[in-house]
């Protein structure tokens, strides 16, 4: 049976005009069974602005953001599509959650107090936000240039840390 064009389950052209999208992949190198967004870290490292280390540092602060406050505040990463997995039920996994939450509310600290205030908020607009670069930019009042420097020095900053 085929799906008919309107109800298809491609994004609209007007999201791709808006946003950068990857299609399902399904072969010997990759399984991916779904649309996957690209993120602006995620262009970063495809153009070669940032190695694999920056990449993955912010990878796994992003894990740490929406595990530490994804539940709690409707993290943005899941308006993004890269949602969470499912919670598993019981008393047992719940406290298993809490601790890795507080884990991750610990780590998170540690880059604060590491890299300061400033850095951290660069980090999050990108990797947790994935505000553009004159979004950012507007918030720390500079030209998006200098915004998007300041973010790939905080970007190696966090893989160093």
């Amino acid at each position: 049976m085929s799906i008919p064009p309107s109800m298809s389950l491609s994004p609209t052209s007007f999201y791709r005009q808006h946003h950068s999208v990857e299609a399902p992949r399904i072969d010997d190198a990759m399984f991916r069974p779904g649309w996957k967004v690209r993120t602006r870290l995620d262009r970063l490292l495809l153009r070669g602005t940032i190695g694999p280390k920056e990449w993955q540092a912010g990878v796994a602060y992003r894990d740490a953001y929406t595990l530490a406050f994804g539940t709690a505040l409707g993290s943005p990463v899941d308006r993004i599509g890269l949602g969470r997995r499912p919670e598993r039920s019981g008393r047992a996994s719940q406290l298993e959650h809490t601790e890795a939450q507080l884990a991750a509310v610990q780590r998170l600290a540690a880059v604060r107090h590491q890299l300061g205030v400033v850095a951290v908020q660069l980090i999050e607009a990108l990797v947790v936000e994935d505000r553009s670069w004159t979004q950012i930019g507007r918030q720390f009042r500079v030209h998006p240039k200098t915004a998007r420097a300041w973010v790939l020095t905080a970007l190696r900053g966090l893989a160093v840390s």
